[in-house]
């Protein structure tokens, strides 16, 4: 399993070379159901999306697992961010979230967000390359 995050969504629906090799290699975990997503990836992409992508979005996601967050993963998102503050400026709350849940499910997290570099160093996340 892999956890995808919105950046790798939003991306795959934009036109560009490397929105194409991005939605390749989504198309790819999608066809091995290998998939997973939370409940704040959901709303996050769905907000961003274009009322004709959202059809698609959530045509999708109906097949893949949806990881529920849970407390803790709320408190280990806090306690990433508190670290993260001595590393960089003004991490992103989301990004922290879904850290924090990629790490609680011992997957690893698809995303083009520079912020899951930092936190990779600072935890054991694992970064899909």
């Amino acid at each position: 399993m892999v956890l995808v995050d919105t950046s790798v969504w939003k991306e795959s629906f934009t036109e560009s070379v490397h929105s194409f090799k991005v939605r390749l290699q989504l198309e790819y975990l999608l066809d091995a159901y290998a998939v997973v997503v939370t409940d704040n990836v959901k709303f996050q992409t769905l907000v961003m999306l274009s009322t004709d992508q959202r059809g698609e979005f959530l045509s999708l996601i109906s097949s893949v697992q949806h990881f529920h967050l849970k407390p803790s993963t709320w408190n280990l998102a806090l306690q990433i961010c508190w670290d993260l503050q001595n590393k960089i400026d003004d991490p992103s709350a989301e990004s922290c979230l879904v850290a924090a849940a990629a790490l609680q499910m011992n997957v690893p997290l698809f995303t083009l967000d520079e912020q899951q570099v930092s936190v990779s160093k600072i935890r054991k996340l694992s970064l899909l390359e």
